[in-house]
């Protein structure tokens, strides 16, 4: 997976697109800054992987937080999401809208666990605030919008925080993928949401490929030939205890092959049928697919071993035996008692 602190996005073409390249796009975010703090309400600071210390020739720590500070406030997460194609003011459906949103969240986006969020709060005197955030908000027409809100706890069964929004006070819940707390960089949870909408994509077209896949008419498809069938049941009958049975039932057992080899039959069929032009799929395929893309196939070897350079096997191994605990009769049973516990 990809470094997660990366504002970098490759786009089309040779084009380098940088999310939220607009740095302090509200040039009066400077004014008043410190004036804004609310009493009641945490101020917690943003991460940041600085020394505590001062190091001659960088800034110190205080201050690479304020400018953190300062930096997330005057980005807006509404602005940074259009960026990327996703638009929430926008109440039009999308194909993929019937799958919820959060089991695509990447939690590796986190810069702190829930329980760390919550510890932010609580002052020196053990008294707790609630922390600022920003919220999506649902409408009556289907649109969304960002509004601020106020956490207070995080409920572990069900994985949502629970708080208030700031200005009605009303009461509301909130999964992550739907959080942006102040202190968090807005650029990075951006690509975030971005990601989970385009796994989703993924996910409701590799299920509507595999609905028309199972759907499509096996009668017309050539099926596996007596010698074939032969073939496979010798191989599957061969083991000792079915050698000892007479009559051996592989009805059950040739059905499902050969419902396997007509399914792969209509994918090979399908996936030719995907490579034509998207003008000419309108009639045929009564769905978007939007796949993820292939993996690059394997090169296929010249041997059929791997070729290895010139070595003293003799002496490559007394090293490894040398060196080695693995050929210790009890390393090995450790080993094997590990895997036993932990599977």
């Amino acid at each position: 997976m990809t470094n997660k602190e990366l504002d970098l996005q490759v786009s089309q073409g040779n084009e380098i697109k940088v999310i939220g390249k607009n740095y302090f796009r509200n040039p009066d975010v400077n004014q008043g800054f410190y004036s804004k703090k609310r009493q009641g309400v945490a101020d917690p600071d943003p991460k940041v992987m600085e020394p505590f210390l001062p190091i001659p020739g960088k800034p110190p720590r205080k201050v690479v937080i304020d400018r953190q500070r300062k930096l997330f406030a005057s980005l807006s997460i509404e602005e940074l999401l259009m960026e990327l194609g996703i638009n929430y003011r926008s109440p039009d459906s999308n194909q993929a809208d019937w799958l919820p949103i959060e089991p695509f969240d990447d939690l590796e986006y986190d810069c702190r666990l829930p329980a760390e969020w919550l510890e932010l709060g609580i002052d020196e005197e053990g008294n707790f605030s609630p922390i600022p955030a920003e919220g999506l908000c649902r409408n009556d027409d289907g649109s969304c919008e960002w509004k601020a809100v106020l956490i207070e706890t995080w409920d572990e069964d069900r994985e949502v925080y629970t708080g208030q929004w700031d200005r009605t006070g009303e009461y509301v819940e909130l999964t992550r993928i739907n959080l942006l707390f102040n202190s968090e960089d807005p650029r990075i949870f951006a690509q975030r949401v971005a990601q989970a909408h385009q796994e989703r994509i993924f996910a409701d077209s590799q299920i509507r490929y595999n609905f028309f896949v199972d759907n499509m008419p096996t009668e017309e498809l050539s099926e596996l030939d007596p010698e074939q069938i032969s073939r496979i049941i010798n191989m599957a009958t061969a083991s000792r205890y079915l050698k000892s049975r007479q009559n051996v039932d592989t009805t059950g057992i040739m059905w499902e092959v050969n419902q396997d080899f007509s399914r792969t039959m209509n994918k090979i069929i399908m996936d030719k049928t995907l490579e034509k032009a998207p003008a000419e799929l309108e009639d045929m395929i009564p769905a978007n697919l939007q796949l993820p893309e292939r993996p690059p196939a394997k090169e296929t070897p010249y041997f059929g071993m791997a070729p290895i350079p010139q070595h003293d096997f003799p002496e490559q191994f007394s090293n490894f035996c040398f060196q080695s605990l693995y050929i210790k009769e009890e390393a090995i049973r450790a080993m094997v008692a590990i895997r036993t516990d932990c599977n």
